[in-house]
């Protein structure tokens, strides 16, 4: 009786096993779609991940390339503003020297004919133009230097290109007019002496 018992005991453990089993189907289905869907949500994820690291990537190269270019182009506006500079200088000299030039005619009592004088009178007609013009642009550069501060916060780089070229083209343009004044600054000097 003892094997029966034992026998019918080992059915009945199994055969709860079984209807434990099959009753934890439904749950256990629904285990595994809930966990292949977080699966699926990580995978999503990781993917826009990834694309982002790539588009941060991207966006790092572009943003060292532009800021090696802006370097170099700030090297050269900055080049380009001591020229400035050493023009205005020159100019400064050559004025004081023309100044003393004259002064010294007056105060020997020497005279300057009417032809040095109408040539002086051009030439300061010349020097007064340029001089006009070289203050016309005043502040051109400071307004497109704020502008590029604007764009700085947006990283529009394309304008922020764009600016510094017109920056530069501005700061040639008047380094071209202070040599035509110290050449007529020269010429004028010339004539007194």
């Amino acid at each position: 009786m003892k094997k029966i018992i034992s026998v019918l005991s080992a059915v009945l453990i199994m055969g709860a096993f079984c209807v434990t089993a099959f009753a934890a189907t439904p749950k256990l289905d629904n285990r595994i779609n809930t966990l292949t869907q977080r699966q699926a949500q990580i995978a999503t994820k990781a993917a826009d991940i990834s694309a982002k690291k790539a588009q941060f990537q991207t966006k790092t190269a572009e943003f060292d390339a532009f800021k090696t270019a802006l370097a170099s182009k700030r090297a050269t506006l900055l080049d380009n503003k001591q020229t400035n500079l050493d023009l205005v200088a020159a100019n400064n000299a050559l004025r004081l020297e023309l100044a003393n030039a004259i002064k010294a005619i007056k105060d020997s009592g020497a005279t300057i004919t009417d032809t040095q004088k109408a040539d002086l009178t051009a030439q300061n007609a010349k020097a007064k133009e340029i001089i006009i013009a070289i203050k016309a642009t005043k502040g051109q550069i400071q307004a497109l230097v704020a502008t590029n501060k604007a764009n700085m916060k947006t990283k529009d780089y394309v304008v922020m290109n764009s600016t510094f070229d017109q920056i530069y083209t501005i700061q040639n343009w008047r380094n071209e007019q202070l040599k035509e004044l110290n050449t007529i600054l020269s010429d004028m000097l010339t004539i007194v002496k």
